[in-house]
Order: structure tokens, then sequence, then C-alpha cells
């Protein structure tokens, strides 16, 4: 999809980080931009920064019906849609011992099942049409794995093995909609603050807890790349109809260790930093 003006991108997740910087990026092309997010207030924000056609619609991705609501509000307006950034996320730091079944519920909900919610919202209506894009944003952490972060692991894994496996659905099927899956390494955004959204029960906490988050929060805070670069990889990825979009490329080394030790037999022996 080389020309994007004129088109419509729905962007979950929207009204803050990669979400938000995927709107700023899309209007710069001429594309109405449809913002889905939990959060109204950032909403509302979102949309006053960004110049250009833009909707907002507050969207829980974890309910199927509100997914299918985005969809029809966003056909109502614009009648069709061209891009689908199935982007909200949520980070979850804690061992098996300290995770609860609602944690582990809440992390899956969001960055997987939500994923599945826009899939199968927008996906009949990309396919009628002959034509479109999703991007699904997973993570490196669904390429590698980590301690403390099983949950999120698991979802980021899930998200990769679905974006594969829609891949070759739609080549069976001809169509010409085109995917890509987002596998950004650590970047800061406002994803550790999404415990304000964790229902019920407060963040796991625990030796595992206490190791792994002060780390996770240090390495975002050391990423080169910002929100800004990795949408305008998403951008450029779409227009070059790119499935892995990988900003930090340095990681593959490190996916290519972890290969090699299941080629291997060998026990996980990438490096934690612990």
């Amino acid at each position: 999809m080389q020309e994007l003006a004129g088109k419509v991108a729905v962007i979950t997740g929207g009204g803050s980080g990669f979400g938000l910087a995927m709107g700023h990026k899309f209007a710069a092309e001429g594309m109405a931009v449809v913002l889905a997010d939990i959060d109204e207030e950032a909403l509302d924000e979102a949309a006053a920064g960004i110049a250009g056609d833009v909707m907002t619609h507050r969207t829980d991705v974890t309910k199927f019906e509100e997914m299918e609501a985005l969809a029809a509000a966003a056909m109502e307006r614009y009648d069709r849609v061209n891009i689908v950034c199935n982007n909200a996320g949520v980070a979850g730091f804690g061992g098996m011992l300290e995770m609860s079944i609602s944690d582990w519920q809440w992390v899956i909900d969001v960055d997987l099942m939500g994923v599945v919610n826009g899939v199968k919202a927008f996906l009949p209506h990309l396919v009628d049409h002959g034509d479109g894009h999703i991007v699904n944003t997973a993570s490196v952490a669904g390429m590698l794995t980590q301690p403390g972060m099983s949950a999120y692991n698991a979802a980021k894994f899930g998200v990769i093995a679905l974006s594969e496996s829609l891949f070759y659905e739609l080549e069976l099927l001809e169509s010409t909609v085109g995917v890509s899956v987002l596998a950004p390494a650590w970047v800061q955004t406002r994803i550790f603050e999404a415990d304000r959204y964790r229902p019920g029960a407060e963040s796991p906490e625990g030796k595992v807890a206490e190791l792994v988050r002060p780390l996770m929060v240090k390495l975002a805070e050391r990423g080169r790349l910002t929100a800004d670069d990795i949408a305008e990889k998403v951008v450029e990825g779409v227009k070059a109809n790119q499935f892995y979009i990988l900003p930090h490329r340095g990681v593959l080394s490190i996916v290519k260790h972890r290969h090699e030790d299941i080629e291997e037999l060998r026990n996980p022996s990438v490096d934690q930093g612990l």
C-alpha cells in the first residue's frame, strides 16, 4: 500500500505511546485517523494534537463487542477502513509464584485477545474490499523470553504466531490484504503506567518482580529509539508490505542465539542481565 493519502487508519492504544505516534505519522501522510483507547482523557488530548481528520472512540479491546462498535463507527463516518493497527498493550511483571490467575487473564486479554478481537472485527471488511493492511503490535518479547514476564512473553509470542498464521491464510485466499507484525525492543512509553487499568488486584509483589521491574524500566529509559521512530518504521513497513517490522535490529543476534539453543537442544542460555 504505497499510497496512503485519502485512506483511513484505525489505531488501538491511540491515546499515547506507539499508537499516538502512529496517528501523527499516518495523518502526516494525508490519512484520516481513528484513535481508539480505554482512556477518554488521553484520547481527547491526542486528537487535539494531531493536524488533520481525526476521530476518537473509547474502546476496551478486551471486549469483542466494543471492537465491533469501533469498526461500525469508523465505517459509518468514513465508509471504509484501510489500515488497522492492533496496538493496545499492557506490561505485567511478576514470577509464576507471584502472579495470580487474574493477573494472567488481564495481560492475555489485552495483549493477545485484544489483537484477536481487532482482527476479527475488521478483517471481513478488508477482505471484502480486496485490499488493506493489518499491523499487529508484538514485541521482541515475542521472540525472546525474560524472567518475571511470563504472561507478557506468552501474549507476545501469541501475537507473532497469530500474525504469521493470518499471513499464510490470506495467501491461501489469494487476498491482497497485507499483514505486518511490529516487534520493537524497549522504548520509553506509558506502558509501565498501565497498572492503573488493572482490574481488581494490585501489581504482583515478590522477589522476581523486585528484580525484574527496575531492570526493564532502566532498559526502556536507555532506549535510543523513540515512539516516533517506531511509528516511522510502521509507515515504511506498510508501504513496503513488510511482514516483520523490527526497529531494533541489534537484538537479532540474541534471537539467533536462542534459535541455536533450540537447534542444539541446549537449555536456554540467553543472558538476562540480572
